[in-house]
């Protein structure tokens, strides 16, 4: 590759767009970890309500 030109190799591309995702993205993932800190212990608790007539999910399935 000539000095100064850019780097269109399949690599360089990939790095690019993994860099620009972990950039976007940042901002909403440190947003859903405050919630989870805030939220997780009640979610991972949480069972939601049986519907009528669903006694075995894995045996209807």
């Amino acid at each position: 590759m000539a000095s100064g030109s850019p780097d269109f190799s399949a690599a360089h591309s990939k790095r690019s767009v993994e860099e620009d995702v972990e950039r976007e993205s940042a901002p909403v993932r440190g947003e859903l970890e405050a919630w989870m800190s805030r939220v997780g212990d009640e979610v991972s608790r949480a069972r939601p309500e049986r519907p009528d007539g669903v006694r075995d999910r894995a045996a209807e399935i």
